[in-house]
């Protein structure tokens, strides 16, 4: 038993060692992950409504000879899923420097610490998302670039593969950002702040009224 455990363990850490952030999955317990993964689950499934609604409800309204999914894979081969990717992970670059950030006190230097599990690397990942999202995004969109008569066209399904890949790790990192965030504020509610200590022996002093 001990033999299959410590295999076990030695393949967690193999995975979280390759899995970008999660390096610091194990300060996080189970009850973080489901609030993560329901965060996750509302997220998604109302932020993409406008993507599979019709392609669900519309054969069942409509009497068409329209095929619904061949819409929808068209959607995405179209790059509208490239916008979703960044909606989803450019809030995190506010969130996490926002409420997490802070500069340092020595005004003749520029310091910003991020007290924030893989909190730079957040950031950074998702500013890439974005950018990479937005380019390709516009470069679809644009005639200016890719005429109609140029020898040269996209390839529809590398890039119907790239923004579902793009779209799922987008999707991994708010879960793993959502999990990080509920584990520091259950540390946060478990661990009594300096101010808070002193208020509750202040109140239960004696002779207090």
């Amino acid at each position: 038993m001990d033999t299959i455990g410590r295999a076990f363990w030695w393949f967690l850490d193999a995975i979280t060692y390759v899995l970008p952030f999660s390096r610091e999955f194990r300060k996080c317990s189970a009850r973080d992950f489901k609030e993560a993964f329901q965060e996750l689950a509302i997220t998604t499934f109302f932020s993409t409504m406008p993507l599979w609604i019709m392609p669900l409800l519309g054969p069942i309204i409509f009497r068409t000879d329209v095929s619904f999914s061949h819409e929808f894979v068209g959607t995405i081969t179209g790059g509208e899923l490239f916008v979703y990717c960044a909606a989803l992970v450019g809030p995190l670059i506010y969130i996490i420097t926002r409420r997490y950030g802070e500069f340092g006190k020595d005004k003749d230097r520029f310091e910003f610490t991020i007290a924030f599990p893989h909190g730079v690397s957040f950031v950074l990942v998702s500013a890439l998302i974005c950018l990479f999202a937005g380019f390709a995004f516009s470069l679809m969109k644009n005639p200016i670039f890719l005429p109609k008569d140029s020898p040269v066209h996209f390839n529809t399904n590398g890039i119907f593969w790239t923004s579902i890949f793009v779209y799922l790790f987008s999707l991994y990192c708010i879960f793993s950002a959502s999990a990080y965030r509920n584990a520091m504020a259950e540390f946060v509610r478990e661990t009594p702040r300096e101010e808070d200590t002193f208020s509750t022996q202040f109140e239960n002093r004696p002779h207090a009224e």
